[in-house]
């Protein structure tokens, strides 16, 4: 927030109070300043007046003496500190705010700040509070620790982060670089980066319709927990998905520990759509600005295909006993050890059962990008998803990238081919950006429940590692945008899947009492129906989709009629 923002707001909770109470409550004078205005630079001034804002956006009272007093730093601190969203908290990194009891000298003061590190940024009379700074430059963590530590002496009354507060009717458009690029979200038509075409150029309003969303203040779906089955996640501190990872649950149960670290690319591209941080003037906007993502790692395994083009692409598979860990994980999280028998806990791992331990998480939604096309073998299958039903979970899986109709009289893909038996499942294929079904998705409307923007979309990617790249930055189904480390894009029903898990977990959020099944129906009632669906072919006039339609996000009175 700019110092302007800031002034303003000050100045509105100043005017709020009334300028009657500071007479009655009387501001403070030199004598009660934290230091001699002798101290202070000339930015600190004094006038007999009325409340202005001067030109180096400093708050004075014309009356008495400065409301806020700007003390002097050096050069290398003139820039204010990067706003970063941290263990659930939206503050700017390196500052804080304290006050000092009674009685605390201005001695004591110095010595307690010097200790610590950190230097007065400013003064804030009547509440006594002080702006400070931290003398080296300090991230996320590291202010967080400093507020603890000085929580903890008896002469500190609070210190907290400097929070930074959004406008309620801010601009619904995040200031993200690569938003506008993110034609999923907000489609004009624009052009944006493409797998096969290097750009491509869209039909306007062939988006999700999240705009609306979030011009309705529904950014925040942190009160949910979206579970993602997958290859794990980006593990850098200034990743894009940092602030929205509950990394005391996450795991790696490829090699039992507690650590996701995605070396494929495929499961950070999709946890990024869902709830990479919005809003932050980094990488992507996520559907969820604020969310709580819990990666779970599986073992991912690598196929090459040939195709008619000659063409070799890489597919992706993750091992069953790996993605029954996994779902075991979720449903320990959701339920608690209770769920278990005492003798069985102890094939949990022991970061799983702690986190249990400390508290049942709220899942409400599991992202599967992923499918098998084999019929055999399913009652373990059968079996988990039977337990996430009775669990409160939405199950939203892929469809598959073969380009197939789904039918039960012929081919069909799982978990997705389940749907009919469980009624938590929701099976998605993918849609382009002129809302035409993509050329690779599987359809079907005897398997398939709606489509979701799945080809060209843009999205993070772990930093290539040396050297080489990451296998699916070489499947063909991806590359990395020309100029950025960590973006890529890429097509598949894996990211399709990825946008309706995001809208799921908005919605749960935003109608909290809601069952998986009236989340689902509305899904389904607030699908965009394409003016002429596609079809097979002319002798074929069966719908693409059972529901009939691209995900969209619902509309006022769809969600009131829901969410009272």
């Amino acid at each position: 927030m700019r110092r302007s923002n800031r002034a303003k707001l000050v100045g509105l909770m100043t005017i709020g109070i009334g300028l009657g109470i500071f007479g009655a409550l009387g501001i403070p004078s030199a004598a009660t300043l934290p230091f001699a205005p002798e101290e202070l630079p000339s930015t600190c001034l004094s006038y007999a007046g009325s409340l202005e804002i001067t030109g180096n956006s400093t708050l004075v009272d014309r009356k008495a003496r400065p409301q806020i007093c700007r003390v002097a730093r050096s050069e290398k601190r003139a820039v204010r500190g990067e706003v970063v969203w941290f263990e659930g908290v939206e503050f700017v990194a390196g500052e804080i705010l304290v006050r000092f009891r009674d009685g605390v000298s201005e001695e004591e003061i110095r010595r307690i700040l010097a200790d610590v590190g950190c230097e007065i940024e400013e003064y804030i009379p009547l509440f006594r509070i002080y702006h400070l700074r931290t003398v080296e430059q300090a991230d996320a963590a590291e202010t967080l620790a400093k507020v603890a530590e000085l929580n903890r002496l008896p002469e500190v009354d609070f210190a907290e982060p400097n929070l930074v507060y959004r406008l309620a009717a801010g601009s619904a458009i995040p200031n993200d670089p690569a938003f506008p690029w993110q034609w999923s979200l907000h489609n004009t038509g624009q052009k944006h980066p493409s797998v096969a075409k290097g750009s491509s150029s869209g039909s306007k309003g062939a988006d999700i319709g999240i705009l609306q969303a979030w011009a309705e203040g529904w950014t925040d779906s942190r009160a949910v927990v979206v579970a993602v089955i997958d290859s794990g996640v980006v593990p850098l501190k200034n990743s894009d998905l940092q602030g929205n990872i509950l990394w005391d649950a996450a795991y790696d149960f490829a090699r039992n520990d507690g650590e996701p670290n995605d070396e494929v690319g495929h499961g950070t591209f999709v946890a990024g759509i869902i709830g990479a941080v919005g809003n932050n003037g980094k990488g992507i906007s996520g559907i969820a600005w604020r969310a709580s993502l819990v990666p779970l790692k599986a073992e991912a395994r690598l196929s090459v295909w040939e195709s008619m083009e000659r063409r070799f692409r890489i597919f992706f598979g993750l091992d069953a006993d790996d993605f029954y860990k996994g779902m075991l994980a979720t449903l320990v999280l959701k339920n608690g050890l209770e769920i278990l028998e005492e003798a069985d806990r102890r094939w949990i791992p022991l970061k799983i059962r702690h986190r249990a331990e400390q508290g049942r998480l709220n899942i409400r939604v599991l992202n599967l990008s992923f499918a098998t096309d084999s019929p055999k073998y399913l009652d373990s299958l059968r079996k988990v998803l039977s337990v996430a039903q009775r669990s409160g979970i939405l199950v939203v899986a892929a469809a598959g990238n073969g380009g197939s109709k789904l039918d039960p009289s012929g081919s069909l893909t799982y978990p997705c081919a389940l749907g009919s038996e469980f009624e938590n499942v929701v099976c998605v294929g993918a849609s382009t950006d002129r809302d035409e079904l993509a050329s690779f998705s599987n359809y079907g409307a005897a398997v398939v429940h709606l489509v979701a923007p799945g080809q060209d979309v843009v999205g993070l990617v772990p930093p290539p590692p040396a050297p080489g790249d990451l296998p699916l930055l070489k499947s063909g189904w991806c590359r990395r945008v020309e100029g950025e480390e960590e973006l890529a894009v890429c097509s598949g029903t894996s990211f399709a899947t990825a946008h309706v898990s995001g809208v799921a977990a908005l919605l749960f959020a935003r109608c909290p009492e809601a069952e998986v099944s009236e989340i689902r129906e509305l899904l389904k009632n607030s699908v965009k129906q394409i003016g002429n669906p596609p079809y097979q072919n002319p002798e074929d006039q069966d719908p693409v989709v059972a529901w009939g339609g691209r995900l969209q996000w619902p509309s006022q009175e769809a969600l009131g009629a829901l969410c009272r």
